[in-house]
């Protein structure tokens, strides 16, 4: 098993992987089918909706326009894609990135895999690939999820933009949890991992959510990732592709850095 890495840690994984996606899955298709009673009362949410929308702090943490709910891709938007969605795959994320090194050292078990005929060059990237996988597979997970909530409440929306907003998303997560990764493969702490980057996700949303009300603050609003996961254009326009490859950039970056700093370190074996 050892033989490969990356499959040996998904299958560790399996029970977690499976809650994490019942979880995804059940909320988007519940919410989704929310859908048709919203629409059918929609006069009854009007002057909510607009006191909402008057607001711009509102307007900002709500992902756009609340008065496009009535859209399927303005409900979509508020009630997952600008905050819900991207949460738990940050969360997803963190959590699995932050123990894919920093956690088999804390278990003891990193110098199981130290033992075999295995570079730690080897371990970093698997381990990583192992991560990547996870998300990629919660993607999947997701993107059937919206299907099936597209199909039952008959929805007329481009599907095919749900799947890029979707993606973008999952690179997102994919951001902070190479961060969790880096941090733990540098540490070997998970506590250090997850509080850090934690913290910062938390920062970087507030960052982005309150730049555009506070004027010293705005132009600094580029440099946190959520800036670069515009779900609401998203669902409209599809992937940007600069945007795209910030996400992919990151995600090298902090693998460089974990490759470099766990190759280097005193690693102290059980």
């Amino acid at each position: 098993m050892l033989n490969n890495i990356i499959w040996k840690t998904l299958w560790d994984q399996r029970r977690s992987l499976s809650w994490w996606s019942i979880g995804f899955a059940g909320l988007i298709i519940s919410i989704m089918l929310f859908y048709p009673f919203f629409i059918e009362n929609i006069d009854s949410y009007a002057g909510l909706l607009q006191d909402a929308s008057d607001d711009p702090l509102m307007r900002i943490f709500a992902g756009g326009d609340l008065l496009d709910m009535a859209s399927p891709a303005g409900f979509i938007n508020v009630e997952l894609m600008a905050f819900m969605v991207p949460l738990l795959y940050v969360a997803f994320a963190i959590t699995t990135g932050s123990a894919a090194i920093a956690g088999e050292e804390s278990r003891g078990t990193l110098d199981f895999l130290l033992s075999n005929p295995v570079t730690r060059r080897q371990i970093i990237l698997q381990k990583y690939g192992a991560m990547v996988g996870g998300v990629v597979i919660l993607t999947l997970i997701n993107v059937a999820s919206f299907g099936v909530g597209v199909v039952i409440v008959n929805m007329e929306i481009n599907f095919w933009r749900i799947v890029e907003a979707t993606i973008s998303t999952g690179l997102l997560g994919l951001v902070f949890g190479a961060m969790a990764f880096s941090l733990g493969a540098t540490f070997g702490k998970r506590g250090v991992s997850v509080g850090i980057t934690s913290g910062v996700a938390v920062g970087s949303y507030l960052l982005h959510a309150l730049g555009p009300l506070v004027d010293w603050l705005e132009p600094f609003t580029k440099i946190s990732p959520f800036y670069y996961q515009d779900q609401v254009d998203m669902t409209k326009a599809g992937l940007d592709p600069l945007h795209t490859a910030f996400f992919v950039f990151a995600g090298i970056l902090f693998l460089s850095i974990s490759v470099v700093f766990f190759e280097r370190r005193d690693i102290g074996l059980g």
